[in-house]
């Protein structure tokens, strides 16, 4: 039916995290095997997910700057994380920042749209707070910086072009060796010509000037 297709489209385009400080229980996560829902005092949103080797969360988000907000524990465990299609990279959460509350950058600096993001656990104990999702300023930026070094480029053949132009290759009709030798011995006969003219008109100026004498 056309009104169910539609609700499946919406639904399907609805499900995404969007930016902020999400929780665990966030309608558009995916969790996948035995995690475990503990109440905590010291969560954001009073509980944790805890996740034993092998379970996984994974999720379509809006933003380009993707924090993971866990327990500190200088004994934490170990989250694989895959964004869009680039490697799975694994990272210890005994790194999360106290001073943050907990965070761990997963991935920066990504376009401003929608990216897929698999977290799984490969060593535990790991207890996920939530994650926080934000749009930063620096990717436009990277994209200026590509648009202008290609239009730099452009500019830098265009101008090497012009003057490639401009110098005469070797093989040109006009600027060939014979060519300039035959220009080269053309001047000669002429300046030589030029030269035995000029005694004799000399002469001519000397002899009027006798004649009027």
């Amino acid at each position: 039916m056309p009104v169910y297709a539609a609700m499946k489209d919406y639904i399907a385009q609805a499900r995404a995290v969007t930016p902020g400080f999400r929780s665990t229980s966030d309608w558009a996560m995916d969790w996948h095997g035995a995690w475990e829902t503990r109440p905590d005092y010291r969560a954001y949103f009073g509980e944790y997910k805890i996740g034993k080797p092998g379970d996984s969360v994974n999720f379509v988000f809006r933003g380009t700057d993707l924090d993971l907000v866990a327990l500190q524990n200088p004994y934490g465990g170990a989250v694989s994380v895959q964004v869009d299609d680039q490697p799975a990279r694994e990272m210890d959460l005994w790194l999360t920042d106290p001073e943050v509350g907990g965070r761990i950058a997963l991935a920066r600096d990504l376009d401003d749209g929608e990216h897929r993001a698999v977290i799984t656990v490969t060593r535990s104990p790991v207890a996920i707070n939530g994650f926080i999702l934000q749009r930063g300023s620096t990717w436009w930026m990277k994209r200026v910086g590509v648009i202008v070094l290609a239009l730099g480029l452009v500019v830098a053949v265009a101008v090497w072009r012009r003057a490639r132009g401009m110098i005469p290759s070797t093989g040109s009709r006009h600027w060939s060796a014979q060519s300039i030798l035959r220009r080269t011995r053309a001047v000669v006969k002429d300046e030589g010509v030029a030269a035995r003219q000029r005694p004799g008109d000399c002469r001519g100026r000397r002899d009027s000037v006798r004649a009027e004498w």
